[in-house]
């Protein structure tokens, strides 16, 4: 019906807004298109990692190392730094830093909790690096690492689940329907089915 040139690459699907609005994140830019006609480009600190995630009230985006929360207008919100990837956790979000230390965020940027494992990874208190957005299933957020682990982290800091996965860097994660499995990508072409309910 209609096509229009979004000037980058989006990193991501099209997310849907309000009414006819349509988010987009692509390059260094955060698109806001109105039904057919009408582009609007919100600028972002750096390239766009993945698509907008989308908040009660607006999207988020990881961008340049911080996750931005931009309401229904596309005028930002709030920032948080140190964000390598992030997901929708309920009516808030979930990000991962560089070296794995999760936090959760309400849909106001306020941090809920930091559950970095105590003691994990050297008494770093961090998993190691995301290789790609979690994913979330009843508070626990599950990140897939670089080192080919697949490791589940509740809102306390308690690792509930550790799988080696792979020896390659694991990719996408999707949690099926019915809340029992995870399907990972792994770099390399392979597609992984995790059981989360033995």
């Amino acid at each position: 019906r209609w096509r229009m040139d979004l000037g980058a690459v989006p990193s991501g699907p099209p997310v849907p807004g309000l009414e006819n609005v349509t988010w987009v994140a692509a390059g260094r830019e955060l698109l806001r298109v109105e039904g057919a006609w009408r582009l609007r480009r919100f600028p972002l600190p750096g390239e766009a990692l993945g698509p907008p995630l989308k908040l009660p009230q607006g999207v988020a985006v990881v961008a340049g190392g911080d996750l931005l929360s931009f309401d229904d207008a596309g005028q930002l919100r709030w920032s948080r730094g140190d964000v390598a990837v992030a997901a929708v956790a309920g009516r808030g979000l979930v990000g991962v830093s560089p070296r794995g230390e999760v936090r959760w965020f309400d849909a106001d940027g306020r941090q809920l909790e930091r559950s970095s494992p105590a003691g994990d990874e050297g008494g770093r208190g961090e998993l190691g690096a995301p290789a790609a957005a979690p994913g979330v299933l009843a508070g626990v957020a599950y990140v897939p690492l670089l080192s080919g682990e697949l490791v589940g982290i509740d809102r306390q800091g308690q690792v509930v689940r550790r799988w080696q996965v792979s020896t390659a860097p694991l990719g996408e994660l999707a949690i099926d329907v019915t809340g029992r499995r995870l399907l990972a990508t792994v770099l390399g072409g392979r597609v992984c089915s995790v059981p989360l309910v033995e």
